[in-house]
């Protein structure tokens, strides 16, 4: 999985020190907690007001999707 839905939320699998990163740079990242339980250093968590404004997260998906494609964090 490259990514997931969750509430108002949407789960995103990258490298961890992208997801590091994000989760310092940006208010809208936290890490993905499915159920409350943390998830692996490789998950986060976008929160978007709208669900048009996740455009702004393409290039996240597509290196999420190239992260997943390469075999990387097994």
């Amino acid at each position: 999985w490259c990514a997931v839905t969750r509430g108002r939320g949407v789960g995103v699998r990258l490298p961890v020190a992208t997801a590091t990163e994000l989760q310092f740079s940006r208010d809208n990242v936290a890490p993905f907690q499915p159920g409350g339980v943390a998830s692996t250093r490789e998950w986060i968590q976008i929160d978007r007001a709208e669900a048009a404004e996740y455009e702004k997260d393409l290039p996240l998906f597509e290196a999420s999707i190239e992260f997943v494609k390469a075999g990387r964090g097994r």
